[in-house]
């Protein structure tokens, strides 16, 4: 016999080990503690005939994750009721016919399953004591422990970069329990993104995770944060950012003119990309313009009358031409692009317009449309460009009207454009200014 109160932890596992097959209770003396073994549980089983005549129930509860405490079992014929399951705390209750009721518990039983023949762990055990009760088995009470924190996450560094993909690194600590884990990533903070989900395993320590992402625009910063759930919540990491490596866009002399695309990747390093579409004009060069994180190669069309068309990107389709059908560019000169605040906008030298500065600009209600200046010419042979400091577009020049010195084209929301000549020295004949 055991006595009541002592079956310990280490007994029930050998007990378990040695049992096979079920076992009848013997008579309970008062005050003594049995045990009836069986592999599956159900109404009327045959450990709850056994002990129906002598007890009024004998009641399994669990605790859960989910959903508390609740009753798992109650046998003698009684039923069931539902409960989360992964739970991880069983306290055994028996109630004697005209007796006071005692309780086993066990701690951490995982994966209760509810159904209505199961195993815990491949037994169930029911206390059962005599019809003098007393001397609770145990003292199991109905304080849960503390439920497994949820995962530790921390988000690392990027574990390398090219023009258009990015690897996310992290750690995650699933603190004892089953979890899984993602990126989110996105052109701020806001994110946006994510990759798939994967499992971290159910560990206790941090282990090193990553994941890589691609079709990134080049030279770009993209954030991004490592989250990490399990049944006791979600976690993320802290926001940090990874830079694209640049790209390069040239005309193809061996591809007939067309423009070729040259992307850093991590593991093949430099590789060409061939855009097949329209010629571009002889002595200009393509300008190049992140919007959204969507490049886009705009350049002089010779198929196209010697307009602007601008080669763009789109994840599902690829590289795509949009001819703009706008002015004529000058012979010999280039455009040149310039993100303000979201919005691209792509200067020439406008031959339709005396050789003044033209914009072609974008929204998503008008798309492109063209905005000529109506200001001084431009040098023959020489290009604009642009950039975007403080706050505020500049568009430099060759002003032939102004001794081929240097003139800004500048803009605010009061003025909008607005021409700024530096009556400075003469450029040279045939060149253009940088602007940084």
């Amino acid at each position: 016999m055991l006595k009541a109160g002592v079956l310990s932890l280490a007994s029930l596992a050998a007990l378990v080990a040695m049992l096979a097959i079920s076992v009848s209770p013997a008579a309970a003396a008062n005050g003594e503690v049995q045990f009836c073994w069986e592999a599956t549980v159900g109404p009327n089983s045959s450990c709850e005939q056994q002990v129906a005549s002598s007890y009024s129930s004998v009641t399994v509860k669990a605790w859960s994750e989910s959903t508390g405490f609740c009753v798992w079992r109650t046998t003698v014929g009684v039923g069931e009721s539902a409960c989360g399951e992964g739970g991880h705390w069983v306290t055994l209750e028996v109630k004697p016919v005209g007796g006071e009721a005692s309780r086993f518990a066990w701690p951490h039983i995982q994966n209760l399953n509810k159904s209505k023949s199961t195993r815990v762990k491949g037994i169930l055990v029911y206390e059962l004591t005599s019809g003098g009760g007393g001397g609770g088995g145990g003292g199991g009470g109905e304080t849960p422990p503390p439920p497994p924190p949820p995962p530790g996450v921390t988000t690392e560094g990027p574990g390398g970069s090219g023009s258009g993909e990015a690897i996310l690194a992290g750690s995650v600590n699933p603190n004892g329990s089953a979890t899984s884990y993602h990126f989110e990533w996105g052109l701020t903070s806001a994110y946006g993104n994510s990759t798939s989900t994967v499992s971290a395993g159910s560990g206790s320590s941090s282990e090193a995770v990553q994941s890589t992402i691609y079709g990134l625009a080049p030279n770009t910063t993209y954030h991004y944060r490592l989250v990490a759930s399990n049944p006791s919540g979600t976690s993320q990491g802290a926001d940090h950012t990874v830079n694209t490596e640049t790209a390069v866009a040239t005309v193809d002399s061996s591809a007939g003119n067309n423009i070729t695309e040259w992307t850093w990747s991590m593991s093949s390093g430099w590789k060409p990309t061939t855009l097949f579409g329209d010629k571009v004009a002889a002595g200009t060069k393509p300008a190049v313009a992140v919007v959204n994180g969507v490049p886009n190669i705009f350049f002089v069309d010779a198929t196209d009358n010697d307009t602007i068309t601008d080669w763009t990107w789109n994840e599902n389709i690829g590289w795509y031409q949009v001819p703009f059908y706008g002015h004529k560019v000058a012979a010999g000169t280039s455009p040149s692009a310039v993100v303000v605040n979201g919005t691209p906008h792509v200067f020439y030298v406008d031959e339709t317009d005396n050789d003044s500065i033209t914009d072609w600009s974008w929204t998503s209600t008008t798309g492109w449309y063209q905005v000529p200046f109506y200001g001084d010419k431009v040098a023959a042979g020489s290009s604009p460009s642009a950039t975007f400091a403080k706050g505020m577009p500049h568009v430099f020049y060759v002003d032939e009207t102004d001794k081929d010195a240097i003139t800004d084209w500048s803009w605010t929301s009061t003025t909008g454009w607005y021409q700024v000549p530096f009556y400075g020295h003469p450029v040279a004949a045939g060149s253009s200014p940088a602007a940084f």
